[in-house]
């Protein structure tokens, strides 16, 4: 099943803040991003080898840095297991793409790289935190520094027929 994840961008100060607009998106102040994402595959008909495919789209950018996802997918997401609300991954070493991977990053028709897609096998009950990661148009990419970060969590419900 593909879902599209559309992300509005702005700044609080040095802080990136982002609205999403998904049926995956589960609001609550208790986590740092203001929620997170829950895959199930029961609630999406899915059988229990299907995979969730992910698109998340740079819809809207309020930041006045022209933000997009990085050229390479690895530094456009990174995935730890989660063992509290607070983990986050804080670079790409150590990454565990084994069950949340980066598919492909896509250039929209004014070569802005707005589409982060990403593949969640979803086979069994865990919680994931991800880092989805934006630069600046036109910014070198080389080092974490440059990045702008976002840290949701994310649950993984599994289930589906079958």
């Amino acid at each position: 099943m593909i879902h599209k994840v559309k992300l509005s961008l702005s700044m609080n100060g040095d802080d990136l803040e982002v609205a999403v607009d998904s049926p995956l998106w589960r609001t609550s102040q208790r986590y740092k991003a203001g929620g997170k994402f829950v895959f199930s595959k029961k609630e999406n008909m899915m059988g229990r080898s299907d995979r969730h495919v992910v698109q998340f789209v740079i819809h809207k950018d309020n930041t006045g840095l022209g933000l997009q996802f990085p050229t390479e997918k690895n530094n456009a997401i990174w995935v730890i297991p989660a063992e509290t609300i607070n983990d986050c991954p804080q670079s790409a070493e150590g990454c565990d793409y084994s069950t949340i991977r980066p598919k492909s990053v896509e250039t929209d028709s004014h070569g802005l790289r707005d589409t982060l897609v990403v593949e969640n096998d979803n086979f069994e009950i865990a919680n994931w935190a991800f880092s989805l990661n934006f630069v600046a148009r036109g910014a070198d990419e080389s080092g974490n520094g440059k990045l702008v970060r976002w840290d949701p969590i994310t649950q993984n419900q599994n289930g589906g027929s079958n």
